[in-house]
């Protein structure tokens, strides 16, 4: 089976705020001016064969913010969930009636960030609004999951490994300033390998 859709949504009356503090100042601080876009497409296809089973998905999405009170920075720019691509595919062996094993790979590309610069000793100014992307994101789960039904209630016991490459994908940039007054950067990875084992009953 397959599923494509199309999308386009406009939104309206944002919550904005000016970048200059004379403009706060004069009082236009926190109005709904803003406005933005999402537009995209979502793809999936899926299909099962015997004890095998799988899963594809692939999202295009193009988003922007516009705040019209911006005076320094563009008015214009992509927001934090503009992560252009994702896709996704799983796998999944049946084994017997009671276990499934499954993998699972997840990909989407980075999120926009801001730039900075140094002006001090001691801090950084904004010198960039979004203009710059995060390296892209990459994970690998695995699955093994023990399942049976019973009269009025279906259990399910799994163990599960989030991560399992620990594969150290861009989360948070940081930026300080140094005692030479040079930029120091470095980058907060996302989580490292997550074991977990969970039980789940259905009544």
């Amino acid at each position: 089976m397959g599923r494509v859709e199309a999308y386009a949504i406009s939104l309206d009356n944002l919550v904005v705020n000016p970048d200059t503090e004379a403009a706060v100042s004069r009082g236009e601080s926190y109005t709904n001016d803003g406005s933005g876009w999402n537009r995209g497409i979502d793809v999936l296809v899926a299909g099962r064969s015997g004890r095998w089973g799988g899963m594809a998905t692939y999202g295009l999405l193009f988003a922007e913010r516009t705040n019209p009170l911006n005076e320094v920075h563009p008015q214009t720019i992509a927001p934090p969930q503009d992560q252009r691509h994702t896709a996704g595919l799983a796998v999944e062996f049946q084994a017997t009636t009671r276990w499934r094993f499954t993998t699972r790979y997840s990909f989407h590309t980075g999120r926009p960030m801001s730039t900075v610069t140094p002006a001090g000793p001691d801090h950084v100014v904004l010198t960039g609004l979004n203009d710059d992307r995060l390296g892209n994101y990459h994970a690998l789960d695995l699955r093994a999951e023990w399942r049976r039904a019973y009269r009025r209630t279906r259990l399910s016991v799994y163990a599960e490994v989030l991560n399992v490459l620990n594969i150290q994908s861009d989360f948070l940039p940081i930026t300080t300033v140094g005692a030479d007054g040079q930029l120091e950067e470095s980058m907060l990875a996302h989580l490292p390998i997550r074991p977990f084992i969970g039980v789940r009953a259905d009544f």
